[in-house]
């Protein structure tokens, strides 16, 4: 299968970069830069234009001039998201977030109450998979 590439024209030469490999794409007036892991592209151009030639399931509008990659999304909150390995904070805007929701798969890890939560810690396999677990920590201790 092939990978999702685009080219951009720098130093009279085509350069092939991975549609993968971008992380974000941020844009100042008629200009947007691709930011990836190594390289940074900056090219005369929209970002409504650039968002229109990329996999839109892979790439989300989070404010009017930040687009980002959900492979490389780390944590979502309303206001900003931050990248995978990166401490870098990008805006979030109320205009975009209510459609990054709806794109991306969410699951509530929060727990109900113990009196609506059909989990029991001690039902049968919760107490071999705690007990599997205490041996487990043990043999790292006699093992270090």
């Amino acid at each position: 299968m092939l990978t999702p590439c685009i080219f951009f024209r720098t130093n009279r030469a085509l350069e092939k970069v991975n549609i993968d490999e971008i992380v974000l794409i941020e844009a100042k007036k008629n200009y947007i830069k691709f930011w990836l892991p190594e390289k940074d592209y900056v090219v005369r151009s929209t970002l409504q234009a650039a968002l229109s030639r990329l996999p839109e399931n892979q790439f989300l509008r989070v404010h009017r001039s930040w687009v980002v990659s959900v492979n490389y999304i780390g944590k979502l909150k309303r206001e900003s998201l931050f990248l995978i390995d990166l401490e870098t904070e990008i805006p979030v805007s109320r205009q975009y977030y209510s459609e990054i929701v709806k794109q991306i798969f969410i699951l509530d890890t929060e727990m109900p109450n113990k009196k609506e939560s059909e989990f029991s810690e001690n039902d049968p396999l919760s107490l071999k998979l705690s007990r599997l677990d205490s041996k487990k920590k043990a043999s790292d201790k006699n093992y270090h």
